[in-house]
């Protein structure tokens, strides 16, 4: 797995102080190109029923959204 530190989060609308854990691992996943829940579930390792949580903590964050059936960073 790829280091997910506090420098990938840089880019995303509210910064370090926003998102934290597996959500910046999450975000970080999404910063190069969009993927499915099930490509997020595959390589972050983390199980189905976090992962729909930490998405949707995401959303509610508005960092990142969904197009076309795969979530992408706003």
């Amino acid at each position: 797995l790829q280091d997910y530190s506090a420098q990938g989060a840089r880019n995303f609308k509210g910064g370090v102080d926003n998102i934290v854990g597996d959500e910046l691992k999450i975000a970080t996943m999404l910063a190069n190109e969009p993927k499915t829940v099930e490509e997020l579930i595959q390589e972050s390792k983390i199980a189905a029923s976090q992962m729909n949580i930490l998405i949707s903590m995401l959303e509610i964050k508005g960092e990142i959204h969904k197009i076309g059936g795969k979530y992408t960073i706003k």
